[in-house]
């Protein structure tokens, strides 16, 4: 799907991670990615979603935990 966010195009994939954990899948396709894709210059990529949202909650857990 292609969208217009804050004035730039933006595209993005879905994923169905189904018998996977989350945090393992992405964490493998960040990997993946930095080492078989360059980005073209003016090009970024944003890992979002619930993916986000969890490293949130778990970025305040740990800082509350202490």
């Amino acid at each position: 799907m292609i969208r217009n966010e804050n004035g730039q195009l933006a595209g993005y994939v879905f994923v169905d991670m189904t018998g996977r954990d989350m945090e393992g899948y992405v964490e493998e396709a960040k990997k993946r990615v930095q080492q078989n894709l360059k980005m073209p210059k003016g090009y970024t990529l944003i890992w979002s979603g619930q993916y986000e949202n969890m490293a949130r909650v778990t970025q305040r857990l740990t800082w509350f935990c202490r």
